[in-house]
Order: structure tokens, then sequence, then C-alpha cells
């Protein structure tokens, strides 16, 4: 996939997954799970893999998420780029990156 292009589809998800983020709360497990879920579907859509393919990604994507994500200085997480990070994160665990 090419820069450019993978560029643009996470500036899309992002659009279509940011508004199911609460605002000015802290995030409960049904809500977390709304928007991974809505995440799944766009990985579907994008990559015309089965959700249950991309689903089985899960496990390891969260588990990655404290060392990779939690890493990163607090002034530059933000919602867009976790549900960004999210999404590539998949992306190369599918083999697509």
């Amino acid at each position: 996939m090419k820069q450019e292009d993978l560029q643009h589809d996470i500036e899309r998800v992002v659009t279509r997954v940011l508004p199911l983020v609460p605002k000015g709360k802290a995030i409960e497990k049904s809500e977390f799970q709304a928007i991974l879920n809505e995440l799944l579907v766009c990985l579907h859509e994008n990559t015309k893999l089965g959700i249950d393919s991309i689903a089985q990604k899960t496990n390891k994507v969260i588990s990655d998420l404290p060392n990779e994500f939690g890493r990163l200085p607090e002034d530059a997480k933000s919602w867009e780029t976790f549900i960004g990070y999210l999404y590539g994160k998949y992306l190369k665990e599918l083999g697509m990156l």
C-alpha cells in the first residue's frame, strides 16, 4: 500500500470512528467495544478480508498497545492518534503493511 493511500485511508477511518468517542468522560468497556467494532468494519471494507480474519488479530493488537502506543509522549496522544494507531496495527498484523 502506498504511503499516500494509507494516509488517506487513516484519515477517512478516523473521521468515521471519532464520533463514537464519548466527550468529556472516561470511556467505558462497551464504548471501547463499539469503537473497535466500527474499526473492524472499516478494515473489512477497505481490505475485503473477512471480519473473522481481522478479529483474530485483536488480541495481538491489544496486547501490543501498552508497549507501542503507551510509550508515546502524553502530548502526542489523542483519540485521532489512537484510532490511527489501531488501524495501522491491524494492517500490519494482517500483513498488508
